[in-house]
């Protein structure tokens, strides 16, 4: 009996020596969300100075701090639903003494979006468990156990299956037998953003963003038929929030390229975008909260020059929106 204890145990002592070397390898050669960690690091360094931050999704990719005449910094993060926006919103705000406005992109889509209700999209909710890890304190995003338990088995059961690892430890590899310098990686601007002025429009990729937000809303609404009632809620949450701190909140929508509006068009059969707009319309107003909707907008929305692709502007799109957008909210006046 006791033989057989021991070889059990000698077992789980030999399964937890590997867990170790590969969990420590895996954040040695390539931590998980680096270039987000540095982005915290840089906020925390200059966090005297910082006036206003970005949240949410990547239609913050609207936003140009320098022509909003604001000390901003960017904390958006692509598919971004409001369960962690205000997650993000609460672990930052306590570190900010100097923050006035936050800024959160809408996206009619919004209304129906909640990643832990998307398997595929897991990893998108995990991300933040590790990006916030230091400063989290184990704080949980909407009761969210099973995909907090994920992400700290994430360095593990990487979402990349090792890709990451293998091509960083062949680069160092390489880099020993030889002279070459490994290329430099994307670096994070003084606004925690990511510099991107391609154009994918005008290069013929075709993303099919309305697709892709019309299939996430069917996956979470068949889990979650009440999902509009949970959104309410944390918005709710939000705004009780930055109003008992006495921080600014805009909520607004950029422009969408035409091409983007004729798909949703023509393939949103439950009328996910205009029952998103109105739903996020209604509440705003019920909030007493401005809303500032440019969905569609012309001199923006039918000139692709102003595309990354055709839900996103490019820095060039960034800095034409961001002066209207300064021009509406001078014209608002302070609150």
């Amino acid at each position: 009996m006791i033989k057989y204890i021991l070889h059990i145990a000698g077992f789980l002592a030999l399964i937890l020596a590997v867990g170790l070397i590969l969990f420590y390898t895996s954040n040695t050669i390539d931590p998980l969300y680096a270039l987000d960690k540095e982005r915290i690091d840089s906020l925390l360094a200059n966090r005297n100075e910082i006036e206003a931050i970005s949240v949410g999704h990547s239609g913050n990719r609207a936003l140009d701090f320098e022509t909003l005449g604001l000390k901003g910094f960017h904390l958006w993060k692509g598919g971004t639903d409001f369960f962690e926006t205000k997650f993000v919103i609460e672990i930052v705000v306590p570190l900010l003494p100097n923050l006035e406005v936050i800024f959160i992109p809408i996206s009619p889509f919004g209304a129906f979006h909640d990643n832990s209700d998307v398997r595929s999209r897991a990893d998108l909710r995990n991300r933040y468990y590790i990006i916030y890890e230091k400063l989290s304190h184990d704080k949980l995003i909407n009761n969210d156990y099973r995909n907090y338990l994920l992400a700290k088995l994430a360095p593990l059961v990487r979402g990349d299956h090792w890709r990451g690892v293998y091509t960083n430890l062949g680069m160092k590899i390489k880099k020993v037998f030889s002279d070459s310098k490994k290329l430099r990686s994307p670096q994070v601007d003084k606004y925690g953003r990511l510099l991107n002025n391609k154009n994918l429009i005008l290069d013929a990729h075709d993303l099919n963003w309305g697709i892709v937000h019309i299939d996430l809303a069917n996956q979470v609404i068949a889990r979650n038929p009440y999902i509009n009632e949970d959104v309410k809620i944390v918005l709710k949450e939000i705004v009780k929030y930055c109003d008992e701190r006495k921080i600014k909140l805009i909520f607004y929508s950029p422009p969408a390229h035409i091409k983007y509006l004729n798909t949703v068009k023509n393939i949103d059969r439950n009328d996910y975008f205009v029952r998103g707009n109105k739903f996020f319309e209604e509440n705003f107003r019920n909030f007493g909260i401005e809303y500032y909707n440019f969905s569609y907008y012309p001199e923006i929305s039918e000139n692709q020059d102003y595309y990354l692709d055709e839900n996103h502007l490019n820095d060039l799109g960034a800095k034409v929106f961001s002066k209207m957008l300064l021009e509406r909210l001078e014209f608002d006046g302070p609150e």
